[in-house]
């Protein structure tokens, strides 16, 4: 029988209704591996529902590192949370799951950001049965299966859905916390947002060229301009960008 490809599947998983508060006992690598293995059969049962079955084996997942690292911005958070590079070109004939070291709890381990770090193996790994596939396709169908929510490229466990519970039971409440704490990474330059920059002030009557900080826009913009005050018995006004 075909499964509907937006119904998800259901998952049957050996965890607990508690929350594991207890931090996991190893490096990160390690945690992302354990965490892995847990979520690996739901991948691997999605796949056998698919319209279109994938070729692929099961012994995949051995072919699979994890590692906490910087993305292609390098010290610049250019908005990636992960990234898996093919065997084909990884030289040791492994498939790299990279996961950015911006994910984690802000001052400690929490089970929220140990879900969201879960999801986003998911996701990667959802990347290596379906290699040909981008975010579309067998990749789309696949999410789909697995209850992901939000956009194919930024899936995620949605708080309070069937996977978000299985992720916290089945995997968070049985290894425990993801041992990381949140990195925090500058937005690439000319990513930033508009708050960051100064708003250019002209003059409606003369040259006049200022700048000030969105905080004292709303109270500098129409004023009388300082330059030309009194000039000739007429003042121009001056106009912050964007007012």
């Amino acid at each position: 029988m075909v499964q509907k490809k937006h119904q998800a599947l259901p998952r049957v998983t050996r965890g607990t209704n508690e929350v594991n508060n207890r931090v996991y006992e190893g490096t990160r690598e390690e945690w992302l591996q354990d965490a892995a293995r847990l979520m690996w059969p739901w991948v691997t049962a999605a796949m056998d529902h698919l319209e279109k079955p994938v070729k692929y084996q099961k012994r995949v997942f051995n072919s699979m590192t994890f590692t906490v690292s910087l993305m292609s911005g390098g010290f610049k958070h250019d908005g990636s949370i992960g990234h898996v590079q093919y065997k084909q070109s990884t030289g040791n004939k492994k498939h790299a799951i990279r996961i950015s070291p911006i994910l984690g709890g802000k001052t400690k381990p929490t089970v929220k950001d140990s879900v969201r770090v879960c999801d986003v193996v998911l996701h990667e790994m959802m990347h290596v049965v379906t290699p040909n596939s981008g975010h579309r396709g067998d990749f789309q169908r696949l999410y789909r299966l697995m209850g992901l929510g939000g956009k194919p490229t930024a899936t995620v466990a949605l708080k309070g859905s069937d996977l978000y519970k299985d992720i916290r039971n089945g995997v968070v409440g049985v290894i425990g916390l993801y041992p990381h704490g949140k990195v925090n990474l500058p937005a690439p330059r000319g990513k930033r947002g508009i708050g960051s920059r100064m708003l250019k002030i002209t003059c409606s009557e003369c040259d006049l060229i200022m700048r000030t900080s969105s905080k004292h826009a709303g109270r500098v913009h129409e004023q009388p301009c300082p330059a030309c005050y009194g000039v000739d018995g007429f003042c121009g006004l001056l106009l912050v960008e964007g007012y």
